[in-house]
């Protein structure tokens, strides 16, 4: 079990240092035409909703916001939590901003 733990850490760590590879090459414009997007495509909206779920101690630390609920279009009477939204709010506002977040997130710490 300690075998297939460490392999698990191991191949994480890999794929955490390839995304970090990949952040490096982001720039602001990216960011401003995702914010842009009416209707963002699945891996748009995955990966921000990746994004907001580890920077969503700072968003609520720092921007006062919570992850946005909206409704539900297949449940009546239900919401549920809309990234996209709430990553335009409270993280595409300032692309600089978001890039230095990313680019300095402090992996070794994640609650």
């Amino acid at each position: 079990m300690g075998d297939e733990a460490a392999e698990a850490v191991a191949d994480a760590n890999k794929s955490l240092e390839l995304t970090l590879k990949e952040v490096e090459k982001l720039k602001k414009e990216h960011l401003t035409e995702i914010k842009s997007l009416g209707s963002p495509p699945i891996g748009v909206k995955i990966t921000l909703a990746g994004v907001v779920i580890l920077l969503l101690d700072k968003i609520k630390k720092e921007k006062g916001g919570d992850i946005i609920m909206t409704a539900d279009p297949n449940k009546m009477n239900k919401k549920e939590e809309n990234f996209f939204e709430t990553a335009k709010r409270y993280l595409l506002n300032d692309t600089r901003e978001l890039l230095d977040m990313l680019k300095g997130y402090d992996r070794d710490n994640i609650s």
